[in-house]
């Protein structure tokens, strides 16, 4: 009989049923004389074919789910369902019966197994050979068991499997460890082999719980049984071989605690072996290790295995890299470990208006700090190639650097990539260059930035642009005070640097202005552009007026008075242009930023200037103030008849 067939025998069963159990309802609340609903009139006239009986179907396996309802996820034997969470109300009960009852069985069981073993041991009943090859014979007949019973109750086998690998895992620990009749290796290679063979069944079986301690009875094996701790070598390649077989098997199964187990298992044998043992070893180790566990974490998303992965994986490259004949091998390994971060990368980053959307590119913490990195520890291992060579030129390694990171991330519009090359190119200026030389530099990068964010529709390239302009303000803030010195005044490399650094600060406002329709922070820029310029102007000026007069003039009462009063003039000055520019473009934060920078001006006037100044300084600093007051109300007055005579 086919599917079909059955289907619809099935369908017209229960159309049946459907119909007596309206009728049965009818009659239990209506009168009998009462006409049925129609629905239930056509339910009795389904007809009623014979059916023959249906064939038996065995029973599902314990603990496997029923079938799904339509838009429901399908489950799949890769997952485990979490089986050790306690149902409430009057399910408790059977899962107490069922697992919490199995969990103690397997345990006495095993616990007898050590004790019968013991107890044979203490009284000699049977010979050491025999209670080893029983034991093995034991494990594998409950394993046996558990593999057959595993169709109809899927729990209640996979426990017997676990519990028959137990058995076996103590008997060759007790023919290595306690009879020596086997050699450590060998017994290694048995635990290891019975490791393997318990993962496979936990692949088969989609059972996280055997393949967590399949991990587990691999790690610990040679801790266990090995004599010669010196040999950090073979432990190394032990490691590597069950890391990278037991590593896909967690990837095929995602099983994210088996995933963890391993990382953090490999990671504490891994970095304690790597110092002993042989440099191009611990260099494979760790290329296996912190490759194959970072992409498995980023591609999951699985934080706590891409951590030990991550960090232990660069730590025993660093381990063996340092001891390698050449400088090459730590290079390469390093481009290995940045291959998987390179391809998350490539991977999830997106354009900058998704990237926005997103917040920060959707990337958690986790995987920022793992991107961010990256190139930082390249850096490193592409200096210690030669040391010597890129201390004489600062700024190489760091733009050695920056142009993959901005060749990935400016052409395809890759905004990660192009963040991390824009700061590695900024390192790569900063550390070229010292003092207040580096102002021009930090500046013409940063009007680069602003030409592309404007020329080539590049929404980071703004932020770069103004992350760079203020880096630059603050190394030009450091390195005024240590290069004062007998610099000119004015025309002093100082001086210069102040000066490009205001262009600058014009030439990025006259980028960002916002005249094609901009929104959101960035229309802002240009405002913020020109008050950090002025700002700088304001700042430097007042400086070098500071700086003038002592150096013309030998005495310093004289330089003293001189300074107070072009001080005080310049920041009148400057007051009354920011209002005249106010007043000529209409704007009035400039002109309030005017009027501050006034009132500041006749703070000093009153309490500094007419306190400290003599003579012919103290009467033209008051006249000043006085004819640039007068020179300003009479500005604001003209403004507010205009204003008037404009309204209706």
């Amino acid at each position: 009989m086919s599917d079909d067939e059955r289907l619809a025998r099935l369908e017209q069963r229960v159309a049946v049923l459907e119909g007596l159990v309206r009728r049965l309802a009818r009659e239990g609340t209506a009168s009998p004389d009462a006409p049925a609903p129609p629905a239930e009139r056509e339910a009795e006239r389904v007809p009623t074919s014979p059916v023959p009986a249906a064939e038996p179907v065995a029973p599902a396996p314990e603990g496997t789910p029923a079938a799904a309802p339509a838009g429901a996820p399908a489950w799949t034997p890769w997952t485990d369902r979490p089986a050790w969470r306690a149902p409430a109300g009057a399910d408790a009960e059977a899962w107490l019966g069922q697992r919490g009852l199995l969990a103690v069985g397997v345990l006495a069981l095993l616990l007898a197994a050590g004790y019968l073993l013991k107890l044979s041991f203490e009284r000699g009943w049977i010979s050491p050979l025999v209670r080893c090859v029983g034991g093995v014979v034991a494990g594998a007949v409950t394993g046996g068991l558990g593999w057959r019973l595993v169709a109809r109750y899927r729990t209640y086998g996979a426990a017997l499997v676990g519990c028959g690998a137990g058995m076996v895992y103590l008997a060759v620990w007790a023919a290595t460890r306690l009879y020596h009749f086997l050699p450590p290796p060998t017994g290694i290679a048995g635990l290891a082999l019975v490791s393997a063979c318990l993962a496979a069944l936990a692949l088969a079986l989609g059972t996280q719980a055997l393949g967590a301690t399949a991990v587990a009875g691999a790690l610990v094996a040679p801790v266990l049984l090995g004599r010669d701790q010196a040999n950090a070598t073979a432990l190394l390649l032990y490691l590597a071989s069950m890391g990278a077989g037991f590593g896909l098997v967690a990837a095929r199964g995602r099983w994210r605690f088996t995933a963890l187990l391993l990382a953090a298992g490999l990671a504490l044998l891994g970095v304690g072996a790597a110092p002993r043992a042989q440099w191009a070893v611990a260099l494979g180790y760790g290329i296996l290790l912190g490759a194959g566990g970072l992409a498995l974490g980023l591609r999951q998303r699985w934080f706590e295995t891409r951590f030990f992965s991550f960090w232990s994986g660069w730590g025993i490259v660093a381990a063996g890299g340092s001891r390698a004949p050449a400088h090459w091998p730590l290079l390469a390994a390093g481009l290995a470990l940045a291959a998987p971060v390179w391809r998350f990368g490539f991977r999830e980053d997106r354009p900058a208006a998704a990237w926005r959307a997103r917040g920060w590119g959707g990337w958690s913490l986790g995987e920022w700090l793992y991107f961010l990195a990256t190139p930082l520890l390249l850096a490193w291992a592409l200096h210690e190639q030669a040391p010597a060579w890129f201390d004489a030129r600062p700024g190489l390694v760091a733009l050695a650097v920056a142009l993959p990171y901005l060749a990935a991330g400016w052409r395809a519009e890759r905004p990660a990539f192009a963040l991390v090359g824009a700061a590695a190119l900024g390192w790569a200026a900063w550390d070229a260059w010292d003092g207040s030389s580096a102002t021009w530099a930090t500046t013409a990068l940063a009007i680069v930035w602003a030409a592309g964010a404007r020329f080539r529709a590049r929404a980071d390239a703004a932020w770069f642009a103004l992350a760079t302009y203020v880096a630059t303000l603050a190394r030009l803030a450091a390195a005024v005070p240590l290069e004062r010195g007998e610099a000119p005044a004015f025309t002093g490399a100082p001086a210069l640097a102040m000066w490009g650094a205001v262009a600058g600060g014009v030439a990025l406002a006259w980028l960002a202005r916002p005249d094609d329709g901009l929104r959101g922070p960035r229309a802002r820029f240009t405002a913020l552009y020109l008050a950090l310029a002025l700002t700088v102007l304001f700042l430097g000026v007042t400086l070098e007026f500071d700086r003038l007069f002592p150096q013309r003039l030998a005495s310093p009462e004289a330089a003293r008075l001189a300074s107070g009063l072009s001080i005080s003039a310049w920041w009148i000055a400057f007051a009354a242009a920011l209002v005249l520019a106010g007043f000529r473009r209409a704007l009035p934060g400039l002109r309030k930023a005017g009027l501050a920078v006034a009132a500041v001006a006749v703070a000093k006037v009153l309490v500094s200037d007419l306190s400290s100044l003599d003579a012919l300084y103290r009467v033209g600093s008051v006249l000043i103030l006085g004819v640039v007051s007068l020179a300003l109300a009479w500005m604001y007055h003209r403004h507010a008849r205009a204003e008037a005579g404009r309204a209706p």
